[in-house]
């Protein structure tokens, strides 16, 4: 095997009986190249012992991104919600589009939000949207229902999700790392000195996490030797039956901490204001919480996009990547 400093893209060229540019397009899995083509190219720089360089392929990057344009350097960021602003009014997803944001542009990217629900928005419209800017890397942003309904080109395109419930399943994502969130929340809640506390939950935290808090809940508390109380989750029930449920359980096991999803479970709990309490969304003045560090995984997010798209590398990943991002508990 040949070693792969003196390899070539002209000596693989050669081999390969093509020109330059076509072995550089096959090596990238160019759309324009025939998979097939690719494939062969591919495998024969692999037999030559051929490795890419990382600075030739950031100057060439640099270059194209100067011919081309700055639309030919976009990425889409796919907006899925009913309501085009709604991710604009949810803090954590507002700062996680601001990192997201700031960090393509450092990298010469720009980011364009395109609404999947728009009136008269197809498939083929967002594909031909996508095609027509030059677009090949796309970002899913929480707040995100799931997308059956869309059947993209999901070959031609580098995706990165920041959710867990986006579809397609094989997805590479970027997320924060719930485990160690929760992990540490309920150290943070066990170092008071706390020997009942109670978890209040709802389906949507359980699931946009992973199910972290409801498990670090059990973990924690049995390896401190502690009872655990019975879970209770808010979105089994609503309304009234809601708020009186959670108050009976409250009365009947009389815990001496409280760990919620957020501040506003307070207003169920007036009554219990003496309860020292703790929550999975960012520390409030009075209470401790998570920091989530929204901004960090938005902009780990495009740079793992974009390092897909500058390779291109697209397509659905048959074995997927998670990225977790960690937060701070205070």
């Amino acid at each position: 095997m040949a070693s792969s400093k003196h390899v070539t893209l002209g000596q693989i060229a050669e081999k390969a009986d093509c020109s330059r540019s076509t072995v550089s397009r096959a090596l990238r899995n160019h759309p324009q190249i025939p998979a097939a083509t690719c494939k062969r190219i591919q495998a024969l720089a692999e037999e030559m012992g051929w490795r890419p360089d990382p600075e030739a392929s950031r100057l060439m990057q640099y270059l194209q991104q100067s011919k081309q344009g700055r639309i030919e350097s976009a990425l889409a960021l796919l907006n899925d919600c009913d309501d085009q602003g709604r991710l604009s009014r949810d803090p954590y997803t507002t700062a996680l589009m601001d990192g997201a944001r700031e960090r393509a542009e450092q990298l010469g990217f720009h980011l364009e939000e395109i609404w999947l629900r728009q009136p008269g928005m197809t498939p083929r419209r967002v594909d031909g949207i996508l095609r027509a800017r030059g677009i090949h890397g796309v970002l899913i942003p929480p707040e995100q229902q799931p997308l059956p309904s869309i059947e993209l080109d999901w070959d031609r395109l580098a995706v990165v999700a920041t959710t867990t419930t986006a579809q397609p399943a094989k997805l590479n994502r970027v997320l924060p790392d719930n485990y160690y969130n929760s992990g540490k929340l309920m150290d943070l809640v066990l170092e008071s000195g706390c020997k009942r506390p109670m978890l209040i939950t709802s389906h949507e935290l359980e699931i946009r996490s992973e199910h972290a808090p409801t498990h670090m809940y059990y973990g924690k508390t049995q390896r401190a030797g502690l009872e655990a109380l019975p879970v209770f989750d808010l979105d089994r029930l609503s309304g009234e039956e809601r708020i009186t449920s959670l108050q009976s359980l409250i009365r009947k096991h009389r815990p001496d901490y409280l760990i919620m999803p957020d501040v506003w479970v307070l207003e169920y709990l007036k009554e219990f204001s003496e309860i020292p309490w703790a929550t999975f969304a960012v520390k409030s003045e009075d209470a401790p919480g998570i920091e989530q560090r929204p901004s960090a995984v938005g902009a780990a997010a495009v740079d793992v996009l974009s390092a897909h798209v500058i390779r291109g590398e697209t397509g659905l990943p048959a074995i997927p990547r998670i990225l977790h991002i960690r937060g701070e508990v205070c």
